[in-house]
Order: C-alpha cells, then structure tokens, then sequence
C-alpha cells in the first residue's frame, strides 16, 4: 500500500478517549483519528493499492501503530463502485444477487452488504472484497460498520435547493444529485483525466435536467482549487463550492496544512455513531 498522504499532530492521545474513523474502498484505505470530547481531528492517513491485498489487510493493520489499538469507538465507511439504491417498493432480498451481477459482473471473491434507509425510502446494496471484510472484522472486533453511500444519505442537510455533490479519490469519485428534495444519483465513476469527470458531469446534468449555469456543485476528498479538475469543471458550471466540516467537528493546527473539505467525507462518518 501507498500512503499519499499521512498528517498527525505531536500529542499522543489515549485510546480510551478518542474515536478512529475508516473509509475503505476498491483502491483506497483512509483513517482519521479523532479526538471524542472535542471532536478534533489530530491524525490522517490516506493510502492506495492497485489489487486487493488478499492476507496482506491483517499484517497492514499490525504493522500500524494507529490502526492496532483498541479505541472508545471505532467506525468503519466501506465505499466500493458496486453500489447501488433500491426504491424500497421494489427491494426484494433473493433478487439482490442477480441484479448486482447484472450490473458489476459476477464475483465470487465478494461480500454483498444490504442497508435500509428509511428517511429516503430506500434500500444501499453495496459489495465489497471479502478479504477486506473478513480483516476488518477481525482486526476491529468491535467497530461499527457502514457504507460511504449511507453515510452521505444521512447527512443531507434539510435545504430544498437542488444541488450536486462530488466526493474525489485517487482515480474515482462519487456523484450524488438532489432535487426537489429526493435523491436522483447515487453512483461512483472512474476517471483518469480532468475530461473524464467533466464528461460524467455534463451526462448526469442532461439526464436529469439540471441547468449548469443554476445547479449548485459540492466539491468534497482529494481536489484542489488550483487543480486542472478545478479549472475544467469552471468553464461550465457557475456555483463551484467546496464543502466544509460538519458542525461542532474541527481540525487540529497541523492538519490545516490541507483544505478542510478533504476530511468532510470521513467527518460524516462521526455524525453517524457518535
């Protein structure tokens, strides 16, 4: 594994009063590590891999000091491209498998993970590795585990203005559309050029009638202001905004040395167990 980016403060906090927070997906493995009274974020770390690590999770997580303690509350996000949201008048559990087939591709080396959402009317379907899910489970007995797709859905904020939001990762990124207070998008893509997410944008703008000059674009994860994806997606779309911290979550003096939006999707993640 490669980490891309590792920022930590000096103090050492005591495990039993501090929450560690993880998202993990296809390419990617991130943790954040919080304090629990203040809510401050003192450490992060952000790694990416080409292929599954198969045993390699259980020997990376021992070989990290982090990541082998056992804190107050431990959190996991999975968040893997096979995903998908099913209207709740039309889940049924013995078509899952074959509808995810249909889409992905068939798997056997997999774990499929099913969610309710009951504010949306919805149900996540998500799959994941099973060599992933098995070490995680093992390694952090007592953590609670979810999906980056439930994480977004619980935390859209009660505006009635339409909006997109875009999560970056090395390589990939995830959309979510809301209009007219219901949820249009949900879905990951992979990209290897600034055109490429621009393309992806332009689509999903045609395809559910959203004006570019009046839509407004969230920007969350890995992406900069100064970025060629930054400067791509200006020539066509107006209200460019990056997205801030949750409330009442904050960021030591060290980690200031990146934009704040780079943890918003991983902040979420403590508004849903804490």
């Amino acid at each position: 594994m490669n980490p891309a980016y590792h920022i930590k403060t000096g103090e050492d906090i005591h495990p039993s009063e501090a929450v560690l927070l993880i998202t993990a997906g296809d390419f990617f493995f991130s943790y954040a590590l919080m304090k629990h009274l203040s809510k401050e974020i003192v450490e992060f770390g952000y790694y990416t891999f080409s292929n599954d690590q198969d045993d390699k999770w259980t020997e990376f997580f021992k070989n990290n000091e982090v990541l082998d303690r056992r804190y107050l509350h431990t959190a996991i996000a999975y968040n893997p491209a096979a995903s998908m949201l099913v209207p709740a008048n039309y889940f049924k559990k013995d078509e899952i498998q074959s509808q995810l087939d249909c889409l992905f591709g068939q798997n056997f080396q997999t774990v499929t993970i099913t969610e309710q959402i009951p504010e949306w009317n919805l149900y996540n379907i998500t799959r994941i590795s099973a060599s992933l899910h098995h070490a995680i489970n093992q390694h952090f007995v007592s953590g609670k585990s979810l999906t980056t797709n439930y994480v977004l859905l619980k935390n859209i904020s009660g505006e009635k203005q339409s909006y997109i939001l875009i999560d970056f990762r090395t390589d990939e990124f995830t959309v979510l559309i809301f209009v007219s207070n219901q949820i249009q998008l949900l879905k990951a893509f992979s990209y290897s050029s600034p055109e490429d997410v621009l393309f992806y944008l332009l689509k999903v703008c045609q395809q559910n009638g959203l004006s570019q000059r009046e839509v407004k674009v969230m920007m969350a994860g890995l992406v900069e202001k100064d970025s060629a994806i930054f400067r791509e997606l200006y020539k066509y779309f107006i209200h460019l905004e990056f997205e801030e911290l949750p409330s009442g979550i904050s960021l030591a003096e060290e980690l200031n040395v990146c934009p704040r939006h780079y943890f918003s999707t991983i902040s979420k993640l403590a508004t849903c167990v804490l």
